[in-house]
């Protein structure tokens, strides 16, 4: 790359936002557009791989959302320029909560872009290749977790899971999506997979996903979990709703 040249990283889960910004960053002086990503754990192979001194980052993504992608580059002091380009105003108080200073409202206007790119250009800030390298080895560590299915394998979110349930000799993996997935994997195997995440075990069988949770009835000793406007009833044991209550919940 030309030393005089500004490198650029978009990241954007539409191809047509990628396209257009990528067309009126083409008519802004010593600026290249060295790559573009869908997601965020892309963009950190981008990262990685190029070190751009500037990202044009998309906040409602698959996945990890940019706020997330965000906070881990903060959190590991990855010292990289980005710039919020949304459609949604309210992200802008988000990105100030962030510490990223430069919010663009979709549509983009030109000169505005231009603003925001050649005080960039400006500022020069270097990435730090080292310290991306350990946002990707975490990323590829937190996001994915791989089970084993009865023909394959599955790679599964943590936070895509509402629930895991034993079943003779099988774990039945209930997702947001509604999906059911079924695993060879032992329901205690899952359990150490995902013991970094907010799960909690009800009695021998049940596996549930505590950020999903939203009744809790002593009475019936059932756990109510709710996604996507669909309940999920679980049936356990006092003892098991106790446990819930007071380890989670301070309550009993």
């Amino acid at each position: 790359m030309d030393r005089n040249e500004f490198s650029v990283l978009i990241v954007d889960d539409e191809p047509e936002a990628r396209s257009l910004l990528k067309s009126l960053l083409s008519e802004i002086k010593n600026v290249r557009v060295i790559g573009e990503a869908d997601t965020a754990e892309k963009a950190l192979y981008y990262l990685v791989e190029h070190y751009p001194q500037l990202v044009f980052l998309d906040l409602s993504m698959p996945g990890k959302s940019g706020i997330e992608f965000i906070q881990l580059l903060q959190n590991r002091n990855v010292d990289v320029s980005i710039v919020i380009v949304s459609a949604y105003k309210k992200y802008a108080v988000e990105a100030l909560r962030n510490g990223v200073y430069d919010f663009i409202l979709k549509p983009v206007d030109p000169n505005e872009l231009r603003r925001v790119t050649e005080k960039h250009q400006r500022l020069d800030k270097k990435s730090m290749p080292a310290k991306l390298m350990e946002v990707l080895n975490s990323i590829k560590e937190e996001s994915k977790i791989r089970i084993s299915s009865k023909h394959s394998y599955i790679l599964l979110n943590p936070d895509e899971i509402v629930y895991c349930e034993s079943n003779e000799g099988y774990t039945n993996i209930y997702l947001t999506n509604g999906k059911t997935e079924v695993s060879n994997t032992s329901l205690s195997q899952i359990e150490n997979k995902i013991k970094n995440y907010d799960f909690f075990r009800l009695g021998r069988s049940i596996l549930i996903n505590k950020n999903h949770v939203r009744a809790i009835n002593k009475t019936t000793n059932k756990c109510i979990l709710r996604i996507n406007e669909t309940n999920y009833e679980i049936n356990t044991s006092r003892k098991s709703i106790n446990e819930l209550l007071m380890n989670n919940y301070n309550y009993a």
